[in-house]
């Protein structure tokens, strides 16, 4: 079986439990409700990559697949992260998260730049850019210079006024608060729950509309000697 593979059964039983229609799955992977029926029905072979869309679209839903052609929710699970260390276990995490659903972070930084000038985020940033088709918007809420130059990577700046003082994270279903910038004072407490992620993602994009667009000021040899040390 490959990765991305679902059962007939699978599929149905994970729509169930969203209650969703065929038409719902339809609109949320944009498949033609045709493929959709016939795919539960068993009658067409699909290619990888409309199980991919699927699988996808179901899982950014709150499903879990399990073995057995087993389906559940997947329960909200929260993490914490603490110190050095704890920060980078927790880029990696995202990084993975992105790179597995293929979705974009959302970052508001601290007042003084350093989540996301901070090495582990610059090495983050470049293995998105390497790696996936995910972007990543940066709000800062200081007139910082932004390190890294990336077609992938977009800065804008707010006022403070606008935002929560906490640094938060948005990536698929992680919604990320982040406490204590640098070194063993670092604090990450992740949820993973598609209701937060959802409603916190939707308050970021209304104060992204409102800030202003700015560029990294040519920094981008700094940030490649931070991740190649």
């Amino acid at each position: 079986m490959i990765a991305h593979s679902l059962s007939a059964g699978q599929i149905k039983a994970a729509r169930a439990l969203l209650d969703w229609s065929q038409e719902s799955l339809s609109q949320a992977t944009s498949l033609s409700i045709a493929t959709v029926r016939k795919l539960e029905c068993g009658s067409i072979s699909p290619r990888q990559t409309t199980m991919f869309v699927i699988r996808n679209a179901l899982e950014e839903a709150g499903i879990e697949f399990i073995d057995a052609d087993g389906v559940r929710r997947r329960t909200e699970e929260v993490s914490v992260y603490r110190g050095v260390s704890g920060r980078k276990n927790f880029f990696a995490d995202l990084y993975e998260t992105a790179r597995k659903a293929g979705s974009d972070i959302a970052l508001i930084d601290t007042p003084d730049g350093s989540l996301t000038n901070g090495e582990e985020a610059i090495a983050l940033f470049k293995m998105i850019e390497e790696n996936t088709a995910s972007f990543v918007k940066c709000l800062l809420t200081s007139p910082i210079n932004p390190v890294l130059e990336s077609a992938q990577v977009e800065w804008r700046l707010i006022s403070r006024n606008y935002i929560d003082p906490m640094p938060i994270c948005i990536c698929g279903d992680i919604f990320a608060m982040i406490s204590g910038a640098k070194g063993e004072d670092v604090k990450i407490v992740t949820m993973r729950s598609l209701g937060a992620a959802h409603a916190s993602r939707k308050q970021f994009f209304s104060i992204w509309e409102k800030a202003t667009q700015i560029q990294a000021q040519g920094n981008t040899e700094r940030a490649l000697r931070c991740v190649s040390s």
